[in-house]
């Protein structure tokens, strides 16, 4: 075997330590260029993908006997309907026309406008306002209407071409968009920075009471589609699971009032 000579040895050594140098200094330049250029910022509606949301079937128990039940307890004021039967599986059997809501004073709470829904909801919004909203409204004042409604429609969600049918579709939905009480108080759904700290506890309140007595609240935060309004709904998923998003900022811990 032939003796490599001195020089081509050092040679070799200076070429490979120039190779080693040029790698580093590429992956350097490479990383440098990655902490400069930020990733795209990921949609709002894909920030958290919601879990399956199947369209509820139409409950056999929501049917003429139990709408009669519920207008028969006097807790909503309404009017029976004949049956919706519409195309693309939207439709309600025992439709209710919700006009208002009784409180345990006697006290009426309107829609408006009134809206079509099927009566298990009906009977779960009038549960909701008589137990958890009215009791809140300051000494003095009393809760009076809701405002910006809406119920039955035939559509998909979020009218949205091509997407599954709607809660809305089959009268298991209700849409907000503020509720007032009879001395012009206005609980907005949608957040404001000049929201007063009784407002935001008041919303504070209305999430943390829907999101455990309906399966979907949406709100502000949830995504595009509901930006300015509240969405609840009765839908029936896998193990009972329930879809509760609807925030804002500083809404869950709101200031202190000023003595």
């Amino acid at each position: 075997m032939r003796d490599v000579p001195p020089a081509a040895i050092e040679g070799t050594r200076i070429c490979s330590r120039a190779l080693v140098s040029l790698g580093l200094m590429a992956f350097a330049c490479t990383s440098a260029i990655a902490e400069q250029v930020p990733l795209p910022a990921r949609p709002p509606d894909l920030a958290a993908p919601a879990p399956d949301t199947t369209p509820s079937q139409p409950n056999a128990d929501d049917n003429d006997a139990l709408r009669a039940q519920v207008l028969a307890i006097r807790h909503v004021i309404g009017e029976a309907l004949p049956p919706i039967t519409d195309k693309g599986g939207c439709g309600i059997e025992a439709p209710l026309r919700l006009d208002a809501i009784m409180l345990a004073d006697g006290a009426k709470v309107t829609l408006s406008p009134p809206v079509v829904m099927r009566a298990s909801l009906a009977s779960a919004v009038a549960d909701w306002v008589r137990d958890d909203l009215a009791p809140a409204v300051a000494k003095g004042d009393q809760l009076a209407s809701i405002e910006g409604t809406g119920g039955y429609q035939c559509r998909s969600r979020d009218s949205i071409a091509g997407a599954k049918l709607s809660e809305h579709a089959i009268g298991n939905a209700l849409d907000l968009h503020a509720l007032r009480t009879e001395q012009g108080k206005l609980f907005v759904i949608a957040p404001s920075k000049d929201d007063s700290d009784d407002v935001r506890s008041f919303r504070a309140l209305m999430k943390k009471t829907a999101c455990v007595r309906f399966s979907t609240v949406l709100g502000p935060g949830a995504d595009l589609y509901h930006q300015e309004h509240l969405h609840i709904d009765l839908a029936v998923r896998r193990n009972g699971m329930h879809l509760c998003q609807w925030t804002w900022q500083d809404a869950e811990a709101p200031a202190p009032a000023k003595r």
